[in-house]
């Protein structure tokens, strides 16, 4: 009897920590989807890119404008080599846009802390400038965010 008692407190003992930790697991996952809502929120377009230059994250701003600003060799999904579209830019004559392909590289090889820079984008429609930040992932060495906002546009 003695022994089926501890066996049911230990039973108890270990439903407790399971709910405990079920509860923990959904208010990270919360925590999570609120950090992703407002990412997605913001009038920004940000990309996260890894050590080659791969799109691996991106904002619901910056994939919506992929199709859209193609012209302006800003946008790519998931899984786009950036810097490599970025270095066929500037192969197919677009200089302004080598300072954002040295910028974006600096930061990932840890040359500077962070890059800024204004880029214009002359569309067949409208003018837009950009200022874009890039800075290292805090917690991952191998990648950096890049941040674009549009200043104006005519």
């Amino acid at each position: 009897m003695v022994i089926k008692q501890t066996v049911q407190k230990e039973l108890d003992r270990l439903k407790d920590v399971i709910s405990e930790q079920s509860r923990f697991i959904s208010e990270i996952e919360e925590a999570e989807s609120i950090k992703l809502t407002i990412l997605d929120s913001l009038p920004m377009y940000i990309a996260v890119l890894n050590k080659d230059g791969y799109v691996t994250f991106s904002n619901d701003e910056w994939d919506s404008n992929a199709g859209i600003n193609r012209i302006c060799n800003l946008f790519g999904g998931i899984g786009t080599n950036y810097l490599r579209k970025l270095r066929e830019a500037v192969s197919d004559g677009d200089q302004e846009l080598e300072a954002i392909f040295n910028g974006i590289n600096s930061v990932i090889n840890r040359e500077k802390e962070i890059f800024n820079h204004d880029y214009i984008c002359k569309t067949p429609i409208e003018r837009i400038q950009y200022k874009i930040v890039v800075s290292p992932l805090k917690y991952n060495k191998d990648g950096v965010v890049m941040v674009l906002h549009k200043i104006s546009h005519d």
